[in-house]
């Protein structure tokens, strides 16, 4: 395993944005009056618009390009840039998913999660201003827009918000049905809706429509987690290898990342139980252990795991 897992997260954690300014409302069907006054204002005019014509092609990708342009920054000069706005969200949503936590310590790890936490505090305000601006000059939410506001408050831990969000984004085809499904997917599992998650993560999986690698092994890589919560750790194994995890664990890091941060800690250390990194999965089902947010059940799966790494290391008779 590389020191660094940043280089591998080109990002695939990709996903486009949210609803109206409140997190829970559904966006709006019918675009008001457009008004010539709203465009005025927000930077220089003209770069802004060439900024936003640029952005508006990296928003509608399916993730973001390597680039040395940091559109945070282009966000703060250009504030009515509808799609820097977004942009710059999209960024904030996947900055750091690459990192190992397992070499982190208990503190290193702490102060990750709360940067992660203001990073997607950020996200959420951008992509309302963004959508602000959009309602202001007449537009409805952008193709994507509703699916990314979904994403950051399911990473957020968000759930409610998160569900409110997916099933509108589901509603009115803001992406493809399998990435709308395979977040409703997640949400389902964090509220105990054991069945309906599976439903959902299969239909996601068997979609003609997840057409790259890339995508199809984010949906694996969750499908995994999903299938380890409810007890069917072949069929979760089966997910993971069908990822393409043991040859890049991009998709993995990308699954991750679209979860509160416990399950992004458990599903890390699935992954590393499953590629044979036993020191790193026993780190993280610990730090997972340590945490408050998981039930009693929870708790014992992550036991299960521990033990079995246990008589793994454990030389033989």
């Amino acid at each position: 395993m590389p020191a660094s897992l940043a280089g591998w997260v080109a990002p695939a954690v990709l996903l486009a944005v949210g609803a109206a300014p409140d997190p829970g409302k559904v966006p709006e069907t019918r675009a008001p009056r457009k008004t010539v006054w709203a465009r005025v204002g927000g930077g220089a005019y003209g770069a802004c618009r060439a900024y936003d014509r640029a952005a508006a092609q990296v928003f509608g990708a399916a993730s973001l390009p390597a680039s040395t342009v940091r559109w945070t920054e282009r966000a703060a000069e250009c504030g009515r840039a509808i799609h820097v706005l977004l942009v710059a969200a999209r960024e904030l949503a996947v900055a750091g998913v690459g990192v190992e936590l397992a070499r982190m310590s208990d503190e290193a790890r702490r102060v990750h999660e709360r940067a992660r936490a203001e990073n997607l505090d950020r996200a959420e305000r951008l992509i309302a201003r963004a959508l602000g601006e959009a309602r202001a000059i007449g537009d409805l939410p952008p193709v994507g827009a509703v699916h990314l506001r979904a994403y950051v408050a399911l990473a957020a831990g968000r759930v409610d918000a998160a569900r409110r969000l997916g099933t509108a984004s589901l509603a009115r085809g803001d992406v493809p049905t399998w990435r709308a499904l395979r977040l409703l997917a997640a949400v389902d599992l964090l509220e105990g809706e054991l069945a309906s998650a599976v439903t959902r993560i299969d239909a996601a999986i068997r979609s003609g429509e997840v057409d790259t690698r890339a995508s199809g092994g984010i949906t694996q890589a969750l499908a995994a987690w999903i299938f380890d919560r409810v007890g069917d750790h072949r069929a979760a194994r089966d997910a993971f290898d069908q990822s393409g995890v043991g040859r890049n664990p991009s998709s993995v890091l990308a699954a991750a990342a679209m979860l509160p941060f416990h399950e992004r800690v458990y599903l890390l250390a699935l992954y590393q139980a499953h590629v044979g990194n036993t020191e790193h999965a026993r780190i993280l089902f610990e730090a997972y252990l340590g945490r408050s947010e998981p039930s009693d059940a929870e708790r014992e799966l992550a036991r299960r795991h521990l033990a079995a790494l246990e008589r793994a290391r454990r030389p033989g008779p």
